[in-house]
C-alpha cells in the first residue's frame, strides 16, 4: 500500500474542488492510498458525500507542525460493483 495521488483543500470544498477530489479517488485502485492536506479541523463532511459508501478507509489524520494544515490519508477499499437495474446510477 502506498500513496498513489495528493490533493490539497484549501477553505471549505467548492464544487470544482469536490469533482478534483472525486477524479483523484476514482484514479487510485483498491489499497492505494489518497493524501489529503486540508486547511481545517478533520475531514470535511463534503467530501464524505462524494464517497462510496463503504469505500475507503482513514489510515491517519495529523496536523502539520508550524502548518495550518491536516494531513489526511484515505485508503480505498475494493467494493464489488453494484447490479442497478435499469442501468441508472446508484447513488448511497
Amino acid at each position: 500500500m502506498q500513496i498513489k495521488k495528493k490533493i490539497r483543500i484549501e477553505g471549505l470544498p467548492d464544487p470544482f474542488t469536490l469533482l478534483k477530489f472525486s477524479q483523484a479517488f476514482r484514479e487510485i485502485g483498491p489499497g492505494d492510498q489518497l493524501e489529503i492536506l486540508y486547511e481545517g479541523e478533520g475531514l470535511p463532511a463534503e467530501l464524505l458525500k462524494v464517497m462510496p459508501k463503504g469505500g475507503f478507509t482513514v489510515i491517519t489524520e495529523q496536523k502539520l507542525k508550524d502548518e495550518p494544515l491536516v494531513r489526511i490519508i484515505l485508503e480505498k477499499k475494493d467494493i464489488p460493483a453494484m447490479d442497478v437495474p435499469g442501468g441508472g446510477c446508484q447513488c448511497l
